[in-house]
Formats: structure tokens, sequence, C-alpha cells
């Protein structure tokens, strides 16, 4: 499967669909770009599909993805992950790396989840669809 990332504007969120094979060597040019194009066109919610992504994240891996995010300092941009159930687990894990390095995000399975949170409609994923 080849790499694929598209980037564009709607309703003022930063949206991001990637699909391909997940490679740890590029996770931080991944996350500099959609965080630098936030920032570029001063939008403070950002909304990443990784649905597709291909192979699997190991849980240190999510770790540095969550530490990469708080190197990144993303502070007024609220990202939304959504991924497959096998990277969200374990217990979000990689979120709350990221959440206790300041970065406000939310990793779920579900793109209206994920929609609501970002407009502030749903606190947090205490009901998140893998959680059910």
């Amino acid at each position: 499967m080849k790499d694929y990332v598209n980037i564009y504007e709607k309703e003022g969120i930063l949206r991001v669909e990637a699909s391909g094979e997940y490679k740890a060597s590029k996770a931080r040019a991944f996350f500099e770009q959609i965080i630098n194009e936030a920032r570029a066109n001063n939008l403070d919610k950002v909304l990443i599909d990784a649905r597709s992504f291909s192979g699997e994240v190991s849980v240190m891996e999510r770790y540095d993805i969550g530490t990469l995010l708080g190197e990144l300092r993303p502070m007024r941009i609220r990202l939304a992950f959504v991924a497959r159930p096998s990277v969200t687990w374990p217990d979000h894990f990689g979120e709350n790396v990221a959440v206790n390095r300041g970065v406000n995000m939310q990793v779920t399975t579900d793109l209206t989840q994920a929609l609501e949170w970002l407009n502030g409609i749903r606190a947090s994923h205490a009901i998140d669809s893998d959680k059910k």
C-alpha cells in the first residue's frame, strides 16, 4: 500500500486523511507537518483520520509518539486522532502520555465522537466506542 496523506481545511478544522503502512521513522515528519499546517492557517482544531493505516504500533512506539507530541508543543491546538481499536489499546496509553505532557488531544475509534470532542460537545473518551 502506498502512503497517502491528504490535508485540507473544512468547517474550521484541519483534517488529515492518512493511509499506508505505519512507519515509526516517519512519525516526527508526519506530526510536524500537521502541526505546522494548523499554525500556518491559524486553526486550533485538528482531526487525523488514521483508520486506514496498516501495520501495528507497539506500546513503546505509542509512548514515543506521545512524547514527540509533547515536544512539538501544539498547546493551543485540540488534536483528535481516529484510529483502529488495536492502535488505541491499551487504555489510550499514547493519548495519556501526550496529555501528561500538556497536549490537548483525544484518541478514539469513532469519527463522530472525534468531531464532537473537537467542537466541545463531548469532554472525554469515557464512553469511547472501543470501551463498550
